[in-house]
């Protein structure tokens, strides 16, 4: 192969590298919701979903039978309003 072959393939591969985007999906027990907004990078997208996790506590019932507060975590997507128990990050 000859070096401008070889040069022509890194700035191909480098331009396809430079184009990858990822997006992020929540999703709950039912549905999977992926999100308008790409990102450059699985780090700059898993920050964004991260900032958007919150937590809860509510009553439940444990092994006993008896009352105790557990605290619950979720994310919410400012796209579409909802909230979901998690997501996961894709390159597209």
């Amino acid at each position: 192969m000859k070096p401008s072959q070889l040069r022509q393939i890194i700035k191909e591969e480098i331009s396809k590298a430079l184009d990858q985007k990822w997006q992020v999906t929540f999703y709950d027990d039912f549905t999977e919701t992926p999100v308008k907004q790409l990102f450059n990078s699985k780090e700059e997208a898993e920050k964004w979903a991260d900032g958007l996790e919150y937590d809860f506590q509510d009553i439940v019932i444990n092994d006993r039978g008896d009352d105790e507060w557990k605290t619950f975590y979720k994310f919410h997507n400012p796209e579409d309003k909802e909230t979901y128990n998690g997501y996961d990050v894709k390159q597209i």
